[in-house]
């Protein structure tokens, strides 16, 4: 993606949470990621100290598809779904075979949170708890406790 390009583009991201994705000439999909800010993270792979390994992303894109969310946590699902849809190539870290992380909260007077995967959740009769999810790991499930 050529810098003029890329200036004309990140102008007109919106300064409102969602999905990005950066494709190559064929379509396909290198990388899937979410923002709270679509216009400052996207600059953010423009930048003089970004990682060898986004460079090598951002030369082979050559188009910046994106989707705006309502909130946050639409973002961290559908960035999940995406990922688990498409297999992009640099999204090293979440191409594994986990399957997605529930928040699991009994129905009792002192409910204390769990955090299961979704294989897991048969362990939990839906009469007797909530589950709140899909999360993308459990490190995101435990990032929406603490708020």
């Amino acid at each position: 993606m050529s810098i003029i390009l890329n200036q004309v583009i990140i102008k007109k991201l919106p300064n409102a949470s969602g999905v990005y994705m950066f494709l190559d000439k064929k379509g396909v999909i290198l990388y899937v990621g979410r923002a709270t800010s679509l216009r400052s993270r996207v600059a953010s792979y423009f930048r003089a100290d970004t990682s060898e390994s986004k460079r090598e992303m951002i030369n082979q894109a050559s188009r910046l598809k994106h989707i705006e969310t309502e909130t946050v946590i639409d973002s961290v699902v559908l960035e999940a779904n995406l990922i688990k849809k498409h297999w992009p190539k640099y999204n090293v870290k979440d191409k594994d075979n986990r399957s997605f992380s529930y928040i699991v909260l009994d129905k009792g007077d002192y409910p204390a949170p769990i955090v299961a995967r979704a294989r897991e959740l048969k362990k939990f009769p839906s009469s007797g708890f909530k589950i709140f999810g899909p999360y993308g790991s459990s490190k995101i499930a435990g990032d929406v406790l603490e708020l």
